[in-house]
């Protein structure tokens, strides 16, 4: 088996989640060459609708046409957090009509966990100071901790964090809400042995399992 695999995703699983996959696929294809590009849900969309990709791995946002298959894969849930050292008022996040002196930061602002905060404080007129979208979850986390802001982070992403007190969950509705990932690829796209393997693969991979931080 050879050629090439164009497969997007977004870091919080790339780095978290897919790595013992990606292991597994160049045990049984080291010949294929494997591209897969960090993009935030969006991106991967428009990538995966433009035949820039062969596979899209994301939240499921919406918004592609028939000729997409979307495949259900897994869900995640989502926490909001916030640094060790935030004032008090930081967390409260259920009483409404609130101005809140507090950042949020993000690393992808269009995928769905994020979509449905903003629409949790719009829905209880609570609004925060500004939105800092960092492009990188890594860099979102250790801004959280160095109290520049809150974030909401799918929450495998955080657990270490949170075990070692260096974050704070922040309380709201949406804590126990599953958070759905597909699988997206075009149905005019053929299926080559490559893209065959790696979904075979990742449809037998146990959702549960992944790195417990992001790769060194």
């Amino acid at each position: 088996m050879s050629g090439s695999l164009r497969i997007g995703m977004p870091d919080f699983l790339l780095c978290y989640k897919i790595t013992p996959l990606i292991r597994l696929f160049q045990q049984q294809a080291p010949k294929v060459r494997l591209m897969i590009p960090a993009l935030p849900c969006k991106e991967i969309r428009s990538a995966i609708i433009n035949g820039d990709l062969d596979m899209g791995i994301h939240c499921n946002i919406g918004g592609y046409p028939k000729t997409i298959i979307e495949e259900p894969w897994s869900s995640y849930k989502a926490r909001l957090v916030a640094s060790a050292d935030a004032a008090a008022d930081t967390f409260d996040f259920i009483t409404q009509h609130q101005r809140k002196n507090v950042n949020l930061i993000t690393s992808d602002a269009g995928s769905l966990h994020q979509q449905r905060l903003l629409d949790y404080c719009r829905s209880c007129d609570i609004i925060l100071e500004n939105n800092i979208d960092m492009g990188s979850l890594e860099a979102a986390k250790i801004s959280v901790m160095n109290n520049l802001g809150i974030a909401y982070f799918p929450d495998f992403t955080v657990e270490k964090e949170l075990l070692e007190g260096r974050l704070q969950v922040i309380q709201i509705p949406l804590d126990n809400v599953p958070v759905p990932v597909i699988c997206a690829y075009h149905k005019n796209k053929e299926i080559n042995p490559a893209m065959r393997l790696f979904k075979s693969l990742l449809f037998s991979f146990d959702r549960d399992a992944g790195e417990s931080g992001p790769l060194s």
